[in-house]
């Protein structure tokens, strides 16, 4: 086997080993982002939560400053 054979050999395999490190890097990147997804998700989703939480509440407080209004309205017709 002459040397620039070798060389070649040994291109093609270096090559080869590169790719499959790509590959891999790339699966390895792919299923990272869909974990890190997946996080942002969950966090979205809480988020989500928190802001309907406060959002019930100032219906609440509506409401209540309805039912308020309306009292009011009442008295003020009863006196």
């Amino acid at each position: 086997m002459t040397r620039a054979a070798m060389m070649k050999r040994a291109v093609i395999i270096m090559i080869r080993a590169v790719r499959m490190m790509t590959r891999a890097a790339q699966m390895t990147k792919a299923a990272l982002m869909t974990r890190a997804a997946q996080i942002t998700r969950a966090a979205q989703m809480t988020r989500d939560a928190r802001m309907t939480r406060p959002a019930q509440m100032t219906k609440a407080a509506q409401m209540t400053g309805v039912s308020q209004i309306t009292r009011d309205a009442l008295m003020t017709r009863a006196a």
